[in-house]
């Protein structure tokens, strides 16, 4: 998962499926590099939600964003 922006977040992510139960949790990507790798493999085909957080180089959420993912298998 990336987040295009001009300032430099560390990114965390978690997958969610439509009844809000927790699929995946993909931890925190690199340190400034606005992405954050998610390994769905095993992950049954649907839609998912994944909700990722923005932090900056101080540590502090900064923002918040959640998408919808659709997995066809």
């Amino acid at each position: 998962i990336q987040v295009h922006s001009d300032v430099h977040y560390t990114l965390t992510a978690r997958l969610y499926d439509t009844a809000g139960e927790l699929v995946r949790a993909a931890g925190t990507g690199t340190a400034g590099a606005n992405a954050v790798p998610m390994d769905l493999t095993g992950v049954a085909s649907g839609l998912y939600f994944a909700v990722v957080d923005l932090i900056n180089a101080q540590g502090g959420i900064v923002g918040h964003q959640v998408t919808q993912i659709v997995i066809q298998r």
